[in-house]
């Protein structure tokens, strides 16, 4: 695979993968009807490196069986799965043990995302005012972007 193909470490796509379980029904369908999606995933190393379109179309393949509502609810959830998981979870255990609140986590969301992305742009936080923060996706490639 070329180091310039959009990728993503498998361990963050299998949080989504996980994540279907919550769809219930619709979920399992899901694993059902696109194995081509979710066995490369489940197959993989944690630490290994995914082609990032297996996640947009597990993404697309969610919002067209659930709809808008629960596709965000779904990807809220895996987020939090892999804000707890191998990668992000000693990050974020080490901010709260240190009593260090979002600002500060929020410092070092390029570092997180090269951990969880490559060759997919970059993601800065730039403070808009004093105690607030955003989150801006720049040099994104076409699976992000859409």
């Amino acid at each position: 695979m070329s180091d310039t193909s959009p990728q993503m470490r498998a361990s963050h796509m299998r949080a989504n993968v996980a994540s279907l379980s919550m769809l219930g029904a619709d979920g399992e369908r899901i694993r059902r009807d696109h194995p081509d999606l979710v066995e490369p995933v489940e197959r993989a190393l944690r630490v290994s490196w995914l082609p990032l379109r297996l996640n947009a179309e597990l993404i697309e393949a969610v919002e067209a069986r659930c709809g808008d509502e629960l596709t965000r609810a779904w990807v809220h959830a895996s987020i939090g799965s892999s804000m707890k998981g191998t990668l992000l979870g000693p990050i974020v255990d080490g901010l709260v043990r240190l009593g260090l609140g979002p600002q500060h986590g929020l410092s070092r969301c390029q570092q997180g995302w090269n951990l969880l992305y490559r060759a997919s742009g970059r993601l800065v936080c730039p403070v808009v005012e004093r105690g607030h923060t955003q989150l801006v996706l720049k040099d994104t490639p076409p699976p992000i972007r859409t």
